[in-house]
């Protein structure tokens, strides 16, 4: 149970600089300038973009590309669900250490914006609900795809708790 935790609380940890890692480090440049007016929207731009793969709009509009999948939210997701299911050992643990991460990063998210005044509102109704719907099926496939990676590949049975 000590590895779960420990491999939840690392892939929080990357939530807030993996999509930097695989966009140029871009959000993080923004998240610079964000935050030199408010830390706290700067600190949410980092998480936020991890929902910015909308996967109900790639598979209703397309174009159905390698690269257009593998966006670097999308990336990111998998990177941080993959470290997390390794961390935690077990494809069950992997599998709630990848969708517990994404659901942590989620509610950090949605706090930050909060806090900072951002309106969430407009994030959810209207023409965005479907846009941000997408975006968070998105963040929480890539964390359960890549917890289920991680946790396979390191099986719980070469240490016992």
């Amino acid at each position: 149970m000590v590895r779960l935790g420990i491999g939840i609380g690392i892939g929080i940890a990357l939530s807030f600089f993996s999509v930097s890692l695989f966009n140029q480090w871009q959000t993080f440049r923004t998240a610079i300038l964000f935050s030199e007016y408010d830390i706290l929207q700067g600190i949410g731009t980092l998480v936020e973009d991890l929902f910015e793969f909308d996967i109900i709009n790639f598979f209703s509009v397309g174009p159905y590309t390698i690269t257009n999948f593998f966006q670097p939210a999308f990336l990111a997701c998998l990177l941080m669900g993959f470290v997390s299911g390794a961390i935690s050992g077990g494809l069950k643990r992997g599998f709630i250490a990848g969708t517990l991460v994404i659901i942590i990063s989620l509610l950090i998210w949605i706090c930050l914006s909060i806090f900072s005044g951002q309106d969430l509102i407009a994030l959810f109704q209207g023409a965005q609900l479907l846009d941000t719907i997408g975006g968070i099926l998105g963040a929480l496939s890539g964390g359960v795809l890549g917890g289920i990676a991680g946790g396979s590949a390191t099986s719980p049975t070469y240490s016992k708790e």
